[in-house]
């Protein structure tokens, strides 16, 4: 009985907060050591003290699984960088940013836009927004040095038959087109270009063509419903500076 007391006095003296909120005041520890055991309060004290610190235990138990929910339930960004994607699962998608690097050898690069993301924002109710932006990159670093930007605009996509709806605020005002609608447009192939930024961006229904260049046409025939940004540096003529293309869809 004795190493008992002398465990419950060694525990609450490394406990002296939950202890003292209570007042659960030990008693003289030299008369404790002299086999006197504490009183009665002391101990109904650090019981009662228990029961509260369950009572709390079980309400954290009840709240960390709601706030984990509250906090998935937040939409969150989700950013392609030039293929890699980075999104905490789970959550909700508040906001789509595509990042392509155009390539310094030369000739058109593209990424395809996640249609599921797109989706989610553009689509049925959802009414999103859309900004093109070329950024000019530095020779010496990867930050911007100059940024041309077209948007943002309303823009709405409708699954099922793959027509699109560009409003006020983007390159050449309100517009809309067919995705995947590949009979219409005898040069295009049925390819539209949604919005572009600064010649070299281009945001587009249709992949770019295998073999772009300044005589060729730009894409392929748009043959199947899917979205793609694309960066074109032959399309420049102001500059010749590196250059990205950023898509955010809000």
């Amino acid at each position: 009985m004795k190493h008992f007391f002398k465990i419950i006095m060694i525990c609450t003296l490394m406990m002296p907060i939950p202890a003292y909120a209570r007042e659960c005041i030990l008693p003289d520890t030299t008369s404790v050591f002299a086999n006197e055991s504490p009183p009665r309060a002391f101990f109904l004290c650090l019981l009662a003290e228990i029961r509260d610190l369950k009572r709390k235990q079980a309400e954290l138990e009840r709240i960390v699984p709601e706030y984990r929910r509250l906090v998935a339930e937040l939409p969150g960004p989700y950013v392609n960088d030039n293929g890699k994607v980075t999104f905490e699962k789970g959550r909700k998608i508040g906001s789509a940013t595509f990042i392509l690097a155009a390539r310094q050898t030369g000739g058109a690069s593209s990424l395809p836009v996640d249609m599921d993301v797109l989706l989610s924002l553009c689509s049925g109710r959802n009414r999103c927004e859309v900004s093109l932006i070329l950024r000019e990159i530095s020779v010496f670093s990867e930050e911007p040095i100059n940024s041309t930007i077209s948007g943002p605009c309303q823009f709405d996509y409708d699954a099922k038959t793959g027509e699109w709806i560009r409003g006020d605020g983007c390159t050449a005002g309100v517009s809309r087109g067919v995705d995947g609608e590949s009979s219409a447009g005898a040069r295009t192939g049925g390819a539209d270009i949604i919005t572009e930024a600064g010649e070299g961006c281009i945001f587009a229904d249709a992949d770019k063509h295998r073999t772009v260049g300044m005589d060729r046409e730009i894409f392929e025939r748009d043959h199947s419903k899917g979205l793609f940004l694309i960066a074109a540096p032959e399309r420049r003529t102001k500059s010749k500076a590196r250059f990205r293309c950023d898509l955010v869809i809000e």
